[in-house]
């Protein structure tokens, strides 16, 4: 099937896409718009679940790395009760730095850990088995961060001392690092997208790395978001243009280590968390313009199937329209359209039969009122009938139209219907006719004129019956025309009527020849007659009154239609 995409400005057209666009695209786009909307509930969802599930784990792992801190000191204090050089920088792992404190004395043993804060002996002493003093003392750099455990050397003997250590930071929030985030140190420190942070107390950081590595030397910009009485909740934030979304929670530590809370928080952005969105996008997109490509080829289509019959319909009609009733369209969808066509072509069918059986009925009515009219007197028998021929013929040698010549054929015959109300004595008087009947016979063309003018169908006619008797000098009758005032075609029937008018017998006088009467019009050619139409006359007369196949010339259209306008 051929498709002609110039078919689709029509209004057919564009309602049969149109219904094709909403019916394909409309669900497909509510689907989508659902499809999309449920996606990212889901995504959020679970970001929601992935941030508590790894905060909740960090919570833990840092716990876990703090008691493993204090079991690493105690037996690094047990070693030390066992050899006062029994430890070395070897037996380390988790710490970096170990003092012994006595009374007012800070002995290092291990490292430069020269300086402590104070600690209540009470609390000291109270401490259980396991339990240890977590200490953050004021930084003394903005980069240098000291976590502090201190336990009794001796438990059961306080002159002893206290033992202090300093925690490795990295080894003590690693473990929290990767149970938040899914990553290590190195690869989260690429990282633009995620990040985590430990505060303490005073919410100051601890460490902070990935996406999060500005709040190191910048104020908490959620700080209103995380409430004093609350363990956890959400977090969200604008950074450099970019929408995070976060949790944070609380970690315990006043029981087993004497310290409040810390607060761990983990953050991923908007942009990393709904990335499949993006993706969904564009598939959702490719996928819209592929439906509405293929949409439009099936609209295409279906235009074309139903605007080439309704094109072949059209074509049909203006057939008949031009009364070609011969036309038939030829459609072959079957459809409702191939049913349309059948009964259209038995309706042109029909229609031309009655057009025929009109046409003939009208031509015999004609013929059979000029028969009438001429029946009127002997003397005019078969007059209008020989005018008719001669005008067709005169006209086929000037080379008119099938419309012209229908036109004059009509004219000739009816030409002199308004002698119907001309009186019989006047038609057959002998003599001479006087003023008053002269004038009376002179009227048939108006009395003709009047009696076709009800009837629009022989409106061209009319011109004829009205100015037959006119003459090109202006000597005719009723209005006096000259030359191209008078009708194309009445100018032909006025040269018609006089050949036949000339020729026959009179009650006044008798006939003259065809070569005298042709001789009378040629002389009277310029006056009464357009030396035109006598020219084709003679020729007419010349063919034995029989006008040869294919002969052309110049219709007088344009005379006629200057003529009817008044020019």
């Amino acid at each position: 099937m051929k498709i002609e995409f110039h078919s689709f400005k029509t209004k057919v057209a564009q309602r049969i896409v149109l219904l094709f666009l909403l019916c394909a695209l409309l669900p497909a786009s509510i689907m989508a718009v659902m499809g999309y909307g449920q996606v990212k509930a889901e995504l959020e969802e679970q970001r929601s679940n992935r941030l508590k599930t790894g905060l909740s784990a960090a919570v833990q792992g840092l716990i876990e790395r703090i008691q493993s801190i204090r079991a690493e000191q105690g037996m690094l204090a047990q070693r030390l009760l066992d050899s006062p050089s029994g430890i070395g920088p070897d037996d380390l792992r988790r710490v970096t730095d170990v003092s012994l404190v006595t009374g007012s004395e800070t002995r290092p043993i291990i490292g430069t850990l020269m300086s402590v804060p104070p600690v209540s002996d009470d609390v000291l002493a109270a401490l259980q088995p396991g339990e240890a003093v977590l200490v953050i003392p004021p930084r003394s750099r903005p980069d240098r961060i000291d976590i502090l455990m201190a336990v009794p050397l001796d438990p059961g003997d306080a002159s002893r001392g206290t033992m202090w250590v300093r925690a490795d930071p990295d080894s003590l929030f690693s473990t929290a690092q990767v149970f938040a985030t899914g990553l290590g140190s190195l690869e989260l420190e690429e990282q633009n997208a995620i990040g985590f942070c430990i505060f303490d107390p005073a919410l100051a950081p601890l460490m902070c790395t990935g996406a999060l590595r500005a709040w190191l030397d910048s104020d908490l910009p959620v700080a209103d978001q995380i409430a004093a009485d609350s363990t956890t909740g959400p977090l969200q934030w604008t950074q450099e243009g970019t929408v995070f979304t976060g949790r944070y929670r609380r970690a315990f530590l006043r029981q087993q280590f004497h310290s409040d809370w810390w607060t761990l928080v983990v953050a991923e952005s908007n942009r990393l968390a709904l990335a499949p969105l993006a993706e969904f996008r564009v598939r959702f997109f490719k996928g819209m313009a592929l439906t509405l490509l293929f949409v439009l080829l099936l609209a295409a289509m279906q235009v074309s199937r139903s605007l080439e019959p309704l094109a072949e319909l059209k074509r049909g009609t203006v057939s008949i329209a031009a009364k070609d009733f011969t036309a038939r369209v030829k459609i072959h969808s079957g459809d409702e359209f191939e049913d349309l066509a059948n009964s259209f072509n038995e309706m042109a069918e029909r229609v031309g039969g009655l057009v025929d059986e009109l046409e003939t009925l009208s031509w015999s009515t004609i013929t059979t009122l000029a028969r009438t009219i001429d029946a009127k007197s002997p003397w005019t028998a078969g007059h209008s009938e020989r005018v008719a021929r001669m005008s067709l013929s005169i006209a086929q040698v000037l080379g008119l139209d099938q419309i012209d010549l229908d036109t004059i054929h009509r004219g000739g015959l009816l030409h002199d219907i308004g002698k119907i109300g001309v009186p019989v004595h006047i038609l057959d008087k002998p003599g001479r006719l006087d003023d008053d009947e002269a004038k009376i016979m002179q009227d048939h063309v108006i009395v003709g004129a009047r009696i076709l003018e009800p009837l629009t169908a022989l409106s061209a006619v009319m011109p004829i019956v009205l100015q037959h008797h006119e003459r090109v000098d202006g000597s005719g009758y009723p209005k006096g025309l000259t030359g191209e005032q008078m009708h194309p075609l009445a100018r032909i029937v006025a040269v018609a009527d006089a050949y036949d008018a000339i020729q026959s017998d009179r009650p006044y006088r008798s006939g003259r020849s065809s070569e005298q009467t042709a001789q009378i019009i040629v002389q009277d050619s310029g006056t009464d007659f357009d030396p035109k139409i006598v020219e084709a006359f003679l020729e007419v007369l010349a063919l034995g009154d029989k006008p040869p196949s294919g002969w052309e010339r110049q219709p007088l259209r344009a005379e006629a239609q200057s003529v009817e306008s008044g020019g």
